[in-house]
């Protein structure tokens, strides 16, 4: 099982909700890597696409 896995695993009862996506070919030092952008721009889709508005 890869790291990736296993923190995923960790997880999975928590109530927050977790997705896993792999970038092919990445390092972990993904923000000073060349098309970086690529990354930010995935994380702030999937950020917006799953906020909750503040209910009053």
């Amino acid at each position: 099982m890869d790291d990736t896995s296993k923190l995923a695993k960790k997880y999975r009862n928590s109530k927050a909700l977790t997705e896993t996506y792999e970038f092919p070919d990445w390092s972990h030092l993904t923000g000073v890597e060349p098309g970086w952008e690529q990354v930010v721009d995935y994380a702030l889709d999937w950020a917006t696409s799953h906020a909750r508005t503040r209910q009053s």
